[in-house]
């Protein structure tokens, strides 16, 4: 899970019911955290948050699970 967090996703990935379940867990922990920050003015703490979220999401986007060649023979003519 920490590799999905630390570098760039490159090709699909596939999760396991718990390995979601953590993700959604941590998702809702990152927008809780956010929006208190929010109303402290804690900039930078806030937009490291802000930018974790955007990992979790995105770990969680189902197209970081459509393979490679599916995703370039849909997206090709755009």
């Amino acid at each position: 899970m920490a590799k999905y967090l630390s570098q760039r996703i490159e090709g699909p990935i596939w999760l396991d019911k718990t390995e979601i379940s953590f993700l959604k867990a941590n998702i809702f922990d990152a927008e809780t955290e956010i929006k208190k920050l929010d109303t402290d003015n804690s900039d930078l703490t806030l937009m490291g948050r802000k930018d974790e979220l955007k990992k979790l999401n995105n770990i969680l986007s189902p197209i970081c699970r459509v393979p490679q060649p599916t995703a370039g023979h849909t997206f090709r003519n755009i």
